[in-house]
């Protein structure tokens, strides 16, 4: 859990990196790739946080200006990634969802929006705004639904114009109807407009026929960003969600809110599952940020595991299924490498000086003696502030101890780095993205 005296800090603006839309690996059958700016088909946010008096902050944008996106949001709790809450966002060329998570009087997280992007049961929210609490009907005592992490998945891509009835054309432009965009989607679902089996090239801005595309790497460019704010304190905390392609290559994928999207599941050639894949692309055997350590500045860290529910409770297709035992109704319980059985990340903490020669590791993986120790982080998102370092400033690495049982080496991990610095007003705070290395 966060720590609530250093939450109560101010937060400022994150440092974040852009860059142009790559389209070098439109090949759909290419491997599974995060992206270095950030734009991409799935978007991974690693934390959303409503605790303590803030709210997030949420953006989702579809950066090409000639394609329409449908694109499903994901919210998971922090401790063993359950499902709180999902919908289906539509946006059109050029457009930008925006939401905002906060604490309900009930006390459970809520979305609220009034962007037209967004439905709900009375219709579009710029015309019936949303309120809508997270679900934690199924969650553990431990878990709750107010700190967790967000998926967006890039369903399908369209462009040009469309058959959508007897005599009725519609063309995809922007400030187009979200209700004919949907119906467009609608019409694709139900298989009277046809899908794209071609992942080669983006979608033709000219169709004759009528298709969408959920395989299309360079049609599919949504980017998503995440701000951390407390309505007493004008500073604030954003990141930049991280950014897959070539990720998703059936061109039968389909979500809905009608049922639960698992990262992954049916992504693959053929409707196959590409967790594996997925999660190479996300993994390093070591994390690394720089620190400072002393009384006017402190730096915490948090990690994510944005894959890890997929080694939850028989998932056969993650890797090391095999180390799952039976309980005694019979059902599968645990975890699978890269994680313990009980779930845990193994991890050694390494703290250095701002002189190369001096090291320390501070946190062994193991220590012996009859009350051997272990360091791991448990949740599925985990916020770091207990290291100790070596000095008042210099540099520091995770190094994650995996189980065995997966062909990639160390964690699948998002992990940022959050400085506090002690200003004359306020305490500002620096987020930046923390580097795997593999």
């Amino acid at each position: 859990m966060f720590n609530k005296k250093i939450l109560a800090a101010s937060m400022a603006a994150a440092i974040t990196t852009g860059g142009m839309i790559s389209q070098s690996h439109a090949n759909g059958h290419d491997s599974v790739e995060v992206t270095s700016n950030d734009i991409g088909q799935v978007l991974l946010a690693p934390v959303y946080f409503v605790e303590n008096g803030y709210d997030t902050d949420i953006t989702v944008t579809n950066t090409r200006t000639d394609v329409a996106v449908k694109a499903k949001v994901v919210f998971r709790s922090h401790v063993h990634s359950q499902e709180v809450l999902d919908f289906i966002i539509y946006l059109s060329p050029g457009d930008i969802w925006r939401g905002k998570v906060v604490m309900g009087e009930d006390e459970d997280a809520h979305i609220i929006s009034d962007d037209d992007s967004m439905l709900n049961h009375k219709g579009w929210a710029n015309e019936h705004p949303v309120d809508e609490p997270f679900k934690g009907h199924a969650l553990t005592s431990s878990d709750s639904t107010t700190f967790g992490h967000i998926e967006v998945v890039g369903v399908y891509a369209a462009t040009g114009s469309y058959s959508v009835g007897v005599d009725s054309q519609v063309t995809v432009e922007q400030g187009m109807s979200k209700s004919t965009l949907k119906l467009i989607f609608d019409r694709a679902d139900e298989g009277f407009i046809g899908r794209e089996e071609d992942a080669a090239n983006c979608l033709p801005s000219e169709i004759t026929t009528g298709t969408v595309s959920s395989i299309s790497p360079c049609s599919l460019q949504i980017m998503g960003s995440v701000t951390i704010s407390n309505k007493d304190d004008p500073n604030r905390a954003s990141m930049r969600m991280t950014a897959l392609t070539n990720v998703i290559k059936s061109s039968d994928f389909n979500a809905t809110d009608a049922a639960e999207t698992f990262i992954g599941t049916g992504f693959g050639v053929g409707g196959t599952d590409n967790i594996a894949e997925i999660e190479a692309a996300l993994a390093g055997s070591q994390t690394s940020y720089e620190y400072e350590s002393d009384t006017d500045a402190r730096t915490h860290v948090l990690v994510t595991f944005p894959t890890k529910y997929r080694h939850r409770l028989g998932d056969g297709t993650a890797c090391g299924v095999g180390n799952l035992q039976p309980d005694d109704n019979g059902n599968l319980t645990g975890y699978t490498p890269p994680f313990t059985e009980h779930g845990g990340m193994v991890f050694a903490y390494t703290s250095l000086d701002n002189s190369e020669g001096s090291i320390r590791v501070d946190k062994p993986p193991f220590s012996g003696g009859p009350d051997q120790e272990v360091a791991v982080f448990m949740d599925e998102v985990n916020y770091d502030y207990k290291m100790e370092n070596i000095a008042e400033s210099g540099w520091a690495y995770y190094s994650w101890i995996a189980a065995p049982g997966c062909d990639y080496a160390g964690a699948p991990a998002i992990a940022y780095s959050y400085k506090f610095r002690a200003g004359a007003v306020s305490t500002q705070t620096i987020l930046q993205k923390a580097p795997n290395s593999k």
